[in-house]
């Protein structure tokens, strides 16, 4: 099982260009599971 909590990333962070890629994602994925990210 892989598990993470509350995870947050910002790209240039403190200025006018700060974008937010993650604001406090979860996800729980059990053995077996298959996922994929695209973006």
């Amino acid at each position: 099982m892989l598990e993470l909590k509350e995870l947050y990333k910002t790209f240039n962070p403190g200025t006018i260009n700060a974008k937010t890629a993650l604001n406090g994602l979860s996800l729980t994925l059990n053995d077996g599971d298959f996922v994929t990210v695209i973006g």
